[in-house]
């Protein structure tokens, strides 16, 4: 059986593709949207997640439940099966193993953290998938590097964090949100360790298309059906135009991932697709 991986990138469409794949009859996808066991186990620094984080998210849950009795059943059942999940790599097997039936092809996940695994991750990962008698399909999907940095400082100020415009100077200073737009790293790390008809790289500016369903369709071995293109799903809020300053400053940060993804998808290609290159 095929396994699905979604690495990322964070803000690049993972939560319109892990909504398509988990409306199709031949896929099992977790419902839980990015599962954090693997950055968990070799990215917690920059990734934030860790086993501990899952442990104090189910003791959160108990605690409302002993104290308030607010806790919801799904809510209280959904943070023990995380952290069981974050406990090791035979747990995380056997919750696909307990949901996968006749009827599917492909069984996987999306987590766009693991764009942040190091070399040794993947070779982990690959290893563990391999010797589970399972075939790797990893998914990346990329974006304008200024565009998915914005994204996710706008992201972020919904979820409560210092508005955008203060978040400008020191956005470029923090590796947990800077190195989710290093695709050259990423993709240096998972052709080491992955063959290459076991990568699929997307483009999030094509990927809300019939073709690129096609792509992802044979890529996993399932039969293609019509997606839904009329929704972007957790958009981001609109606070304007990204300000001249800070994106000349993101530009020249990130020009070696630019020049990287013009020598390895065409140089023409990329600046037809993104806008700051």
């Amino acid at each position: 059986m095929n396994f699905a991986l979604g690495v990322g990138a964070q803000r690049s469409g993972t939560t319109w593709l892990s909504g398509y794949l988990m409306t199709h009859p031949q896929v099992f996808m977790s419902p839980y949207k990015e599962l954090h066991v693997f950055d968990a186990m070799f990215a917690p620094e920059v990734s934030g997640y860790s086993r501990e984080k899952r442990f104090n998210e189910l003791h959160f849950w108990l605690n409302k439940l002993l104290t308030e009795g607010t806790c919801s059943g799904n809510d209280l059942a959904s943070a023990i099966e995380k952290y069981a999940l974050s406990l090791s790599e035979d747990t995380y097997l056997s919750y696909f193993r307990k949901y996968v039936r006749a009827e599917h092809r492909v069984m996987g996940e999306i987590t766009p953290s693991y764009s942040l695994i190091p070399r040794n991750g993947f070779l982990f990962i690959r290893n563990f998938l391999v010797g589970a008698g399972l075939n790797p399909k990893v998914l990346f999907i990329m974006r304008d590097p200024v565009e998915r940095l914005f994204s996710q400082l706008r992201f972020d100020q919904r979820r409560g964090v210092k508005s955008v415009k203060d978040a400008y100077q020191s956005a470029l200073s923090l590796p947990r949100i800077t190195m989710r737009t290093r695709y050259d790293l990423t993709i240096a790390n998972l052709r080491n360790e992955f063959k290459e008809d076991e990568l699929l790289f997307l483009f999030y500016e094509e990927l809300f298309c019939d073709r690129s369903v096609e792509m992802i369709c044979q890529f996993l071995g399932i039969e293609v059906r019509r997606a839904d293109f009329s929704q972007r799903i957790n958009a981001s809020p609109d606070v304007g135009p990204i300000d001249p300053v800070f994106e000349k400053a993101a530009r020249e940060h990130l020009d070696v991932v630019y020049e990287y993804c013009a020598d390895q998808f065409g140089r023409e290609r990329i600046r037809n697709l993104w806008r700051s290159y």
